[in-house]
């Protein structure tokens, strides 16, 4: 399967090591080519080192393609092979006539530098990596490697390793954190190829099941969720599906839902993991971090309430134990709270971001008044949230709890249409001033998951807005109006088509019992996949992938739309 490393890298489930190919757009001071990068959140930059294939002697474009389970470089027969033994271990492996070149980047990182160990018959060069927090073991296993450095008062000016063979190459890079073991082992390229495949094949039979037809889009996405996840450490409590480890290495809270739900089918012990990590890391008051990995938490923000709202569509999936039951309302009921405490700064009763980050779409023109505002989704999610945790606290035999948050959720239904709506459409509100935020974004709509909850007039007013021109267009929906003066077409929520969107408008088209208009809508987004192939964004007027950006919300939002809206068997 080819791959483009400039939107998906190259690694393996529980791995904190990838491999990339890098434009200047990732880093103005980079140079374009393929790179070593590591994701753990302590590094000061991701990039460790450059690699450099050789094809007879010199560069040369080349081929890049997944195959059993490793990354294959090739320039006609000749062919570099790259595949992990483990977590923390890659093999690469060239044919002969290959060679590679590794540069440790150390003319820009003036603290980096490789020293070399003699371990019985093996020379090891260790390479100190200060701006990745890490360290990164080399050793040749055919042939043997050649280190060049210019050591200067106490600094490396340059530290480069370099294999060229003329009868084919192997050698190993091994991640050391902190202190390695004084132990090499065997490695057979072969049986190490294997063992990955295998491990991604077993994580392919968890996804949704798909129709055949979309089957390499839906191995791509399977693959992008698999070589995204990193394994237990620091803060994190439990293995982790990051965002990517591209762009964005951290997890983002609202969409570890996403991922949660798309595991929810098939495997239920994972969906749970992913779907509780998130309250692991809440604060004692309640708030949930706007984002975090294994080395640090942000708090500067935090993420729209969607999980009750999940959970909803993943109990559809899966029986939660009663220990997980327990779990889940001790968890939403102290979030919910925190809302209920800590975002109605007027006690008007309506609930309220006090940034756009918060509510997952950054730069929406909801936002386009001064914080605070409350936005009628947010209120939405906050309605099936405290629903959830009576129903909960109903399976648990907590009946005063099961009465207090339906009649919650009853109170906030019944502000909510009475405040949140004019001529029948949301609309959100500037929660100092009362006045209504004028806008033309699709996030009001996603008020459509409440279903039978909203009265028939607002079902069908916003139907009726979601059918015409505003939102509508041949490729899927619009995030912000096309006719809207702040449409702009290639900025993430001012237009273009996004798959978190796409997914929670088609669950509120069925909630509504529109489910033609549901598969309609999703066998746009369907066919656009197909095309044009997975991105975070296209652009809503011509279809074309907008950015490098590939992210784990995608691929869970498009397997979840493949088996719930696609009307193929």
């Amino acid at each position: 399967m080819l791959i483009d490393l400039n939107r998906i890298p190259f690694s393996k489930r529980n791995s904190y090591m990838a491999i990339s190919y890098l434009k200047p757009e990732y880093a103005t001071e980079l140079e374009t080519g393929l790179y070593l990068r590591t994701v753990h959140g302590s590094a000061e930059r991701s990039t460790v080192a450059k690699l450099t294939p050789l094809f007879g002697g010199k560069e040369e474009s080349y081929i890049t393609e997944l195959e059993f389970g490793a990354l294959v470089l090739s320039v006609g027969d000749q062919k570099i092979e790259i595949c992990f033994d483990d977590d923390d271990t890659l093999l690469f492996r060239g044919s002969a006539g290959t060679g590679m070149k590794i540069d440790f980047l150390t003319e820009k990182y003036k603290n980096d530098y490789i020293y070399d160990i003699k371990h019985r018959a093996y020379t090891l060069y260790m390479a100190n990596c200060f701006k990745n927090n890490c360290r990164y073991l080399i050793w040749a296993l055919k042939d043997k490697i050649s280190l060049d450095q210019q050591w200067e008062d106490n600094i490396a000016l340059y530290s480069r390793l370099a294999v060229t063979s003329s009868d084919g190459f192997m050698f190993a890079v091994r991640e050391v954190e902190r202190e390695w073991s004084n132990k090499i082992g065997k490695y057979d390229f072969g049986v190490s190829r294997n063992k990955i495949q295998e491990d991604f094949l077993e994580f392919l039979r968890s996804i949704p099941s798909y129709p055949l037809k979309h089957q390499d889009r839906a191995y791509l996405a399977a693959y992008l969720e698999w070589s995204s996840i990193v394994r237990q450490n620091g803060f994190l409590s439990r293995d982790a599906m990051l965002v990517s480890k591209n762009w964005l290495t951290d997890k983002a809270g609202w969409n570890l839902g996403l991922n949660a739900l798309a595991l929810s089918y098939k495997e239920p012990r994972r969906a749970w993991e992913q779907f509780i990590l998130m309250f692991d890391m809440m604060d004692r008051s309640g708030r949930l971090p706007d984002s975090f990995n294994d080395s640090y938490v942000k708090w500067n923000h935090t993420k729209p309430p969607v999980h009750g709202f999940i959970l909803s569509l993943m109990m559809k999936n899966m029986e939660l134990s009663n220990d997980q039951l327990i779990e889940a309302y001790l968890v939403l009921k102290r979030s919910t709270t925190w809302w209920m405490k800590f975002r109605d700064f007027r006690h008007q009763g309506l609930y309220i971001y006090d940034h756009a980050k918060d509510s997952g779409w950054n730069n929406s023109t909801v936002f386009s008044l001064f914080p605070p505002v409350a936005t009628p989704e947010l209120q939405a999610f906050l309605i099936i949230q405290m629903e959830m945790i009576s129903k909960i606290s109903e399976m648990l035999g907590i009946e005063e709890d099961a009465q207090y948050w339906k009649k919650e959720s009853e109170k906030l239904l019944a502000l909510f249409l009475e405040k949140c709506f004019r001529d029948n459409l949301p609309v959100p509100i500037h929660s100092n001033t009362g006045e209504i935020v004028e806008c033309q974004s699709l996030l009001p709509y996603e008020v459509l998951i409440l279903g039978d909850r909203l009265p028939e007039e607002i079902r069908k007013a916003c139907i009726d807005v979601l059918k015409g021109e505003a939102f509508n267009t041949p490729f899927g929906l619009a995030t912000e109006s096309p006719k809207s003066p702040l449409y702009q077409d290639k900025l993430k929520w001012r237009g273009p088509i996004w798959a978190p969107a796409t997914l929670m408008i088609l669950e509120g088209l069925r909630a509504c019992h529109e489910e033609e208009l549901a598969k309609a809508e999703a066998a746009k987004y369907i066919a656009l996949v197909q095309e044009k192939g997975l991105a975070e964004n296209y652009d809503a007027l011509t279809g074309d992938c907008i950015g490098p950006n590939i992210f784990t919300w995608t691929a869970s939002a498009y397997l979840i739309i493949l088996k719930e809206f696609c009307d193929e068997k």
